[in-house]
């Protein structure tokens, strides 16, 4: 097939193939064989297999591997290729010599690899021999180096051995010459006959030895800059008293008196100097020397070290000119300069700025307090104001000067910058409280011309003492503003007192703040509404005239203000009492009982109005006259009811919106349920009274639909289902004798009781005449 392949390029249209009979071709799209004078063809393609293997290995040899047989083949083949006719015997002869040069080529490069070999062969050989060697001279370098480090730690164990002993005895020699020389410096104060040595001769003045030097010639007068030692001085003189102090103390006291006297001397003398030239580099500016000062003061008597930290005090306070008016920024502005010059001269500056933090709060910010609060109006609400600004100023203080204080730190500077202002804080806010809520009590009652009546014991007693005879009843004794103002001040109040307070007491003061609102909202103003809306209610069983209803409305209104106290209670008070159980569950039992005071208020007034108002019906009922049911003639029939019903039924629905403004829920039903009996009870006695025509029973079942249309306002079924019955019972006063006995088999009529329905009975005109008395029920 590489042939036949080979072959159809040569020759475009031809294809030759080899079949188990010989050779075919196909020209054209059709099959020839071929003859036998054509079997020279069999060699060329021998040739031409040989030479497509040749160059098939000459190309893969090839190193650029841009080497094509088949391009190579038919440039060749195309001068043998005349008018379709192959020249097989001129190609066969190119071929071979094609074949022969493709040999030479191979066997050059053959002998050319075989080279390349050996030469790669004889360069490995070396390169390996070379690496031995090099691995051998890095193996005997690792053993030298090895030897070298174990001769090195030998070497440095010995030196750091002799070291030791050097360092040792240096040290017991240094201690010796320190110890001869303390000796002689405690000899010398010891003896107080003689003069101290160098540098602390410079420090006593002995007038009695300068005497006997100056007889015997020599003048020790001195100046008094002769008097201040050097720094060398003063650090030698420093280290040698501080030593020599211990010493003092290993020692009898009454035998070394005189040396512990002119050391103390001494060492005062010293302080005294450290401070004068810190004061004097202060003034300066020179902190190196600053330094060395506060060094030394602290090396020598590290109690007295403070006084280096009131030095800069004092001297930051007479030299700083504040930028600001602002007692708070200047405060601040005066901490962060002290904190730049002491990050300049001290080592550790937590210490001293926490000092002066103190000494800024104690002389700026507590002079502006005091003087700020003697001047405000609203002192609350000024002191709040301060105190917040005091604990910021604090907190921004530790955070930039980084002096380490934490939030009790922090709370305890500011309550010793207020000191005598919170120590009867809650007193003051507690008698603001009273005192905001009486004036707005008293304006109130003013603005709406109202003398408030007094209760006969109690905190109301303290508005007065009138008799409340012939008092009307309001509706205006409970306003919404004033509500209000007042639990917006109590919030406020609370807001101040959980800032304020101390920690552990907060849910305290929350609580007596709270308890005002609950007196002074709930008891004094919604519970003196509802005392006062009771007391003017008309007095049981006198029903002439028709009672107001204003005491639903008030009970509407302490309804939704008892609302508010609720949510200002779970909003503001709650979260604050939540730390201490005992005192949430005080403020819990206080509130309750307050609430449940008000609701019996509510409760009794209700109950009285909406007797009054079943009474003021049962007086209209009695007040409607016997003939409106037993007319003479039809004219009654013109009017949709009768004017005892059109009043009865205007009280009612009155009655009954009003209870659903004021009440809600179970309470709800279970009034509505009463008003809806009673009303029954009463409208079936009422009727029993009369005797009734075809035309006044008529009437009468067009009130009763009036008062059933009423009393589905109600919304009850039992209710609905009583006046439903009075409502069949009215049908045996209209229907005629003969079909009395089997209505009353019907319907509801037909489970009543027996002696009710003969009661009705009895209520007709024509009862005798019409003979209903011999009925069988």
């Amino acid at each position: 097939m590489v042939a036949g392949r080979w072959w159809s390029m040569v020759n475009a249209g031809r294809w030759w193939f080899m079949v188990d009979d010989g050779w075919w071709m196909v020209v054209n799209g059709r099959w020839s064989t071929l003859v036998d004078g054509d079997l020279r063809f069999v060699k060329l393609v021998s040739f031409v297999g040989c030479l497509f293997l040749i160059f098939c290995v000459f190309e893969l040899a090839t190193v650029d591997g841009d080497f094509n047989i088949v391009d190579y083949l038919d440039r060749l083949s195309v001068s043998y290729v005349q008018d379709e006719n192959l020249d097989s015997e001129g190609l066969l002869v190119a071929l071979e010599g094609h074949i022969e040069h493709l040999w030479e080529k191979h066997e050059e490069v053959k002998n050319e690899v075989n080279r390349l070999e050996l030469s790669s062969s004889t360069s490995k050989n070396h390169q390996i021999a070379t690496l031995s060697n090099a691995l051998d001279e890095v193996q005997e370098g690792m053993s030298l180096l090895q030897e070298l480090g174990s001769n090195i730690s030998s070497v440095a164990v010995k030196l750091g051995h002799v070291g030791d002993q050097l360092e040792g005895t240096k040290i017991q020699r240094d201690r010796a010459i320190d110890a001869a020389s303390l000796i002689r410096h405690f000899c010398a104060f010891a003896n107080f006959d003689s003069r101290l040595l160098p540098p602390f001769e410079k420090l006593e003045h002995r007038g009695d030895m300068d005497d006997i030097d100056l007889k015997q010639g020599i003048d020790r007068t001195r100046h008094a800059a002769e008097d201040c030692l050097t720094d060398d001085e003063l650090e030698m003189a420093v280290n040698i008293l501080v030593k020599l102090k211990y010493l003092s103390l290993e020692l009898p006291p009454q035998s070394y008196r005189t040396a512990r006297q002119r050391i103390e001397f001494l060492n005062q003398s010293l302080e005294t100097q450290c401070i004068s030239e810190f004061r004097k580099s202060l003034v300066v500016d020179d902190s190196d020397r600053m330094r060395f000062m506060s060094r030394q003061l602290h090396t020598l008597s590290p109690k007295e070290h403070s006084r280096i930290f009131e030095a800069m005090i004092d001297f930051i306070f007479k030299t700083f000119t504040p930028t600001m008016e602002d007692a708070f920024g200047m405060a601040v502005e005066m901490c962060k300069h002290a904190a730049d010059l002491a990050r300049r001269v001290f080592e550790s500056t937590s210490v001293v700025l926490q000092s002066f933090t103190y000494s800024v709060f104690q002389k700026v910010i507590e002079t502006h307090i005091s003087r700020s609060i003697s001047e405000a109006d609203d002192k609350m609400a000024h002191i709040h104001s301060l105190f917040l600004k005091t604990q910021k100023t604090a907190a921004e203080l530790s955070t930039s000067l980084q002096l380490s204080l934490d939030v009790s730190a922090q709370d305890e500077l500011c309550r010793q910058v207020f000191g005598i202002h919170l120590q009867d804080y809650l007193d003051m806010e507690i008698e603001d409280l009273r005192s905001s809520y009486t004036a707005l009590l008293t304006q109130f009652y003013a603005e709406i011309n109202h003398q408030r009546v007094s209760k006969s014991t109690g905190r109301l007693a303290a508005w007065g003492n009138r008799a409340l005879e012939g008092a009307l009843p309001r509706s205006d004794l409970i306003d919404d503003v004033l509500t209000t103002l007042m639990i917006h001040s109590n919030r406020d109040a609370l807001k101040r007192c959980a800032d304020i307070a101390p920690p552990r007491r907060t849910s305290e003061w929350c609580f007596r703040v709270f308890i005002e609102l609950l007196d002074g909202l709930c008891i004094e103003h919604l519970g003196y509404a509802l005392w006062y809306g009771i007391q003017t209610l008309p007095p049981r069983k006198q029903s002439k005239t028709r009672p107001h209803l204003i005491f639903l409305q008030a009970a509407t209104q302490v309804n939704s203000i008892v609302f508010l106290v609720q949510k200002h209670y779970q909003n503001y008070v709650a979260p604050l009492l939540v730390s201490n159980p005992d005192v949430l569950q005080a403020c819990i039992a206080r509130k309750n009982g307050v609430m449940t005071r008000l609701e019996e208020d509510i409760s009794t007034g209700i109950s009285r109005t909406v007797q009054a108002q079943l009474d003021w019906i049962r007086h209209c009922l009695q007040e409607q006259e016997k003939l409106e049911f037993k007319p003479d003639d039809t004219s009654i029939l013109e009017l949709p009811c009768t004017k005892a019903c059109e009043q009865v039924t205007t009280a009612l629905i009155e009655l009954i919106s009003q209870l659903k403004t004021c009440i809600n829920g179970k309470n709800l039903s279970r009034v509505q349920r009463h008003i809806g009996c009673v009303f029954h009870n009463t409208l079936l006695n009422h009727i029993q009274n009369f005797t009734f025509n075809s035309t006044g029973a008529v009437v009468l079942s067009r009130d009763l639909a009036a008062y059933q249309q009423a009393v589905a306002r109600l919304q009850d079924p039992l209710v609905d289902g009583i006046f439903d019955a009075l409502k069949d019972l009215a049908q045996l006063l209209i229907v005629k004798p003969d079909t009395v006995q089997q209505l009353c088999t019907e319907g509801k009529l037909a489970s009543m009781d027996r002696g009710t329905i003969s009661r009705i009975l009895r209520l007709r005109s024509d009862y005798k005449a019409a003979k209903l008395n011999t009925i069988k029920l």
